[in-house]
Order: C-alpha cells, then structure tokens, then sequence
C-alpha cells in the first residue's frame, strides 16, 4: 500500500494495484508520489518505496497507457519520484488546457424557472448542494448491508486487466467480462476483503422498492420540486444505485434523458462534454448484438488519435470536476461523461435518476443512425 496526494481527490492510502489501474484508465497525474520508507501519520503520509513505484509503471504498462518517471532528489538525499504523468502510447497527452469550472447553486436558492433558463435549456451541467444530509459516517458498508435487504442484485466484474483491451475493440452487448448474482450482505464482504477492488466488481440496480430507495425518494423528490425535472412516462420513479470499490471507472457514455447523480458516499471525478460532443467521441454504430451506440469506442485516458482525430475537438471542451458526498449533479442529455469512483473511502455510492427528456433535445445531438435506433427505444 502506498499514500498518495492525487490532483483534486486528496491524499490518502490506497492499494497499488487499484491505484496503478486508476491512475492509467484516468490519464490521471499523480502529485508528490515520494520513495522512501513509511512515516507514521504524525509525520505525514506513508512512502512508497522505489521498487512501489517501478511497480505502478509496470502495471500501468500493461494496460493502454504508459508513464513517464521523473526521479529528484529529496532533502535527505534520497531518491525521490515526484511525479507519474501517464500519456498515450504515441505521446500525446489525452486532456491538455484548463478545464471550466461546472456551476454550483443551493437548493434552497434554485427554482425551476432559474434552472430551465440557465442550466436545461442550454445544456449545462449544474452541481446542486445541499439536496443530501452528509456525516461522516453516512451511508457506511453496515448502513448499505441494512437497507438493501436480501433481494439478489446483478455484479459485474471487469477483471483486474478489465480495461486493457481498447474500447472499440470491445465485444458483445457490455464491456464487462461476465455479470453474477450477489446479495448487499455479500458484495458489501467483497469490498471489506479487497477481493471487488481487485476484480473490479461493480453493481448497478434499481432500488426504488428497497428500503434505501424509500428513504431517497423525498430528496428526489426535493431535486424535483426545485428543478422542475418530471418522471419519465414509461420507468417512472426509478432509484438507479451505482456502487463499487474505490478505482472504478464507467467509460465514456451518454443518456438520452436528463440525470441527476446523487452522491452519497466517497468522491466521484466526472469528465463531462458538452452535448454538441457526443458525435467527436465516436459513438458505436448501433447494433443487436455489440456494444450500445450510447457508449463512445474512445479510450478517454489514452485516445488513438490517428484513428479518432476528432478526439482533439471535444477533448477542448471537456469540464472535469470531483463530486463531493452530498453533492448532486445534474447530467443533461447526451453529454458525454467519464465516472471515477475517487479514492479514500471504504467504497463509493451513488444513485440516479433519469427524467423525462423532449426529443427535440436529444435528436440533434444524434447520428443518423442512432436517430433511428432512438425512435425504437423505449427512452423517448
């Protein structure tokens, strides 16, 4: 284990495999990664040794980016790595500028005339605050074991090198390896284990008849009443629950509703375009049996960008933000986002909602073929 300082997510202890994996989906920079024995937490975070650190390049590596190591000496004379900048393969850095600033409003000073005017209308995300009670120890392993009852829920798993294969060359209808049922008690033990960080498990339910969901619904409702957001005619009050270890990341996609993220526990980074995007992020083509033409084929941390060079154009206008617990984020149809689950944490949980969206927002932002496959969706 290592201790970190990551742009924007804090410092904090993390496992190296899950970190060497985070790091190199997310293109992220890594911030005073310092060699040396470990200090004790009154003297700061722990060190990670230099043969840590060849280590995290090494399974970097073997995934579908590489990294560059500069070695400084540190005051004692040690040697000392103080950065780990992961790139391309053909060397060109995957977010390059600064990125805008996403918006931030209470929900006591937020009407729906404010937000249809400002935020809806024009596509732009909003970041509601103070839509969720946070404590410290909200929303706990034990607290999501008691809520979610005994219901089976369907788990994911990614595989530890999930995310080695680019992902236009992902096959089938999901980019995860295989799905199986699990319990809340017993995905809840995988993550105290480590064993669902390591196999990168996730699980994405519908919760609205759980007790969890019950006890969510009044302040969906609360991000109803302010925004003016209506439930989608044919899937109703849907509870979308998404939870998984820290690391995780959800790859390049894009809804055709409106959403709204509610973060209840550990961070999220969320790279977010804007809807004008979506067609520079190669979608799929749609199809019966590959994957969903509301995923991109772009690997976001390490694009090809001799085979997908309007990459350039929407990575000049991609906003990246770190969602706080307590936060909401409001998601506008078809803006193509990235979802990490931050580090820290004992694990990382969301819930959404998706709204009813007019067409006319969205078919614009469609290519012809996906236009198509739309109209026969049960989304419209």
């Amino acid at each position: 284990r290592c201790a970190i300082g990551c742009r924007s997510l804090g410092a904090t202890v993390v496992d190296m495999t899950v970190l060497a994996r985070y790091v190199a989906q997310r293109n992220q920079s890594l911030i005073s990664v310092t060699a040396g024995p470990r200090n004790n937490a009154s003297h700061g975070p722990a060190r990670l040794s230099v043969s840590a650190a060849r280590r995290v390049r090494g399974i970097a590596r073997e995934s579908s980016a590489w990294a560059q190591q500069t070695m400084e000496a540190a005051p004692s004379g040690r040697s000392c790595v103080r950065r780990f900048t992961y790139v391309s393969r053909s060397g060109a850095r995957a977010h390059t500028g600064p990125s805008p600033s996403v918006a931030r409003m209470p929900i006591d000073r937020l009407t729906p005339e404010i937000f249809a005017a400002e935020y809806r209308s024009q596509g732009r995300p909003l970041i509601i605050e103070g839509a969720l009670p946070t404590s410290a120890d909200a929303w706990s392993l034990e607290h999501v074991r008691e809520q979610l009852g005994v219901d089976p829920f369907t788990c994911r798993i990614h595989g530890a090198d999930g995310y080695s294969t680019s992902p236009d060359r992902w096959a089938g209808r999901s980019h995860a390896r295989r799905a199986v049922l699990t319990t809340a008690r017993q995905f809840a033990d995988t993550i105290a284990a480590g064993s669902a960080a390591a196999e990168d498990c996730y699980v994405q339910a519908d919760i609205r008849h759980t007790p969890a969901g019950r006890a969510l619904a009044p302040v969906l409702q609360r991000v109803a009443d302010a925004t003016g957001l209506c439930e989608h005619a044919k899937h109703g009050p849907v509870v979308n629950m998404w939870w998984g270890p820290c690391g995780h990341v959800e790859p390049v996609h894009m809804d055709v509703t409106d959403g709204t993220l509610c973060q209840l526990r550990g961070r999220k980074h969320v790279v977010l375009f804007p809807p004008k995007s979506w067609a520079d992020l190669y979608p799929f083509a749609p199809s019966a049996r590959g994957m969903s033409w509301a995923f991109s084929q772009v690997a976001l941390g390490a694009p090809d960008l001799a085979r997908f060079p309007r990459v350039r154009d929407a990575l000049a206008h991609r906003i990246e933000l770190v969602l706080e617990p307590g936060d909401v984020l409001y998601i506008p149809a078809c803006a193509a986002h990235e979802i990490a689950g931050g580090l820290g944490t004992d694990h990382v949980l969301s819930v959404n909602r998706f709204w009813h969206t007019p067409a006319e927002r969205v078919l614009p932002h469609l290519p012809a073929d996906a236009k198509v496959a739309y109209a026969s969706s049960d989304w419209q």
